[in-house]
């Protein structure tokens, strides 16, 4: 027997690969959680992700096996739920937090996210949503919940001065609309963005989460799906993102001049978009069968 909790993670699901595999339950808080834990026997295998302080320090307290127990994180704890980690198995998605985990001395363990369906040959990937981008155009999705609050204004002014450059570029934008876009910018509600996957009708996935969100889950599905990703250099961001290979890693010095260049510069190579688009599924397939 088994039982796989999962608490809230900053990345929306709809973007995410399996980490872990299987759907498992949602539970909204740790006394969600526990009620379901306590109906388990004590041999029950118990995987939680992102398990709160609380809930770990109930564990312990009545008297739960720890070998019996398996955490994943998708984003670094925070300080109040690391005294109690040291007590169980944790497994995490990139080698940086894997290596985070092992300078606090944890039992740690590498899984690489798997894709939601199946590789194919082809690189095909899911089914992108149809009549949602422009023919002839090359789409930039951006959504608000993989942007940290304090890069989104250089974001939109970046994107601004792309288009006023190019008419081969389209923008689509999940998240509130905001004064300073303009029709040019196609904003779409999060929900609606989520429950149709609109994101795979990008050619482009722009990505600049804060250091402690773990990216590689979502970094896997994009690169499976044939999107060249931006992203920026810090945490694990670029683990998966291979320079100019699948895709292009921003500096935090040059960042949004960085990407403006790089957003020209594939709006005018469309070969080399099509080359990260066809390198995505194969680097990712290589990776997971060195496992």
């Amino acid at each position: 027997n088994s039982l796989l909790i999962r608490f809230p993670s900053s990345i929306p699901s709809a973007y995410m690969a399996q980490f872990p595999a299987g759907q498992g339950i949602p539970a909204a808080d740790s006394r969600e959680a526990w009620s379901l834990i306590s109906r388990e026997p004590e041999w029950t295998k118990v995987e939680l992700v992102n398990p709160p302080a609380a809930v770990l320090k109930r564990l312990l307290e009545e008297g739960r096996n720890p070998q019996n127990i398996v955490l994943y994180y998708d984003h670094l704890p925070q300080a109040e739920e690391g005294t109690f980690l040291r007590s169980f198995h944790v497994r995490v998605p990139s080698l940086c937090f894997y290596y985070f985990f092992r300078q606090r001395e944890v039992d740690v363990e590498l899984i690489h996210p798997q894709p939601v369906e199946p590789l194919k040959g082809s690189g095909d990937g899911e089914e992108a949503p149809k009549d949602l981008k422009m023919k002839n155009k090359v789409c930039l999705w951006i959504d608000d919940r993989l942007v940290a609050p304090r890069y989104r204004k250089g974001l939109a002014l970046t994107v601004l001065k792309v288009l006023k450059q190019s008419d081969d570029l389209e923008v689509i934008w999940a998240g509130p609309h905001r004064e300073d876009f303009d029709q040019r910018i196609r904003v779409v509600p999060p929900e609606e963005a989520d429950r149709k996957h609109l994101w795979l009708a990008g050619d482009i996935v722009v990505t600049l989460s804060p250091v402690s969100q773990s990216m590689a889950p979502l970094h896997v599905r994009c690169l499976v799906n044939q999107k060249a990703v931006i992203t920026d250099d810090r945490g694990d961001h670029g683990e998966w993102v291979n320079h100019a290979l699948t895709g292009f890693l921003l500096s935090q010095k040059g960042m949004f001049p960085e990407l403006r260049r790089y957003l020209l510069r594939l709006l005018h190579q469309r070969d080399m978009l099509m080359r990260f688009q066809q390198n995505g599924p194969l680097m990712v397939e290589k990776v997971l069968k060195k496992r």
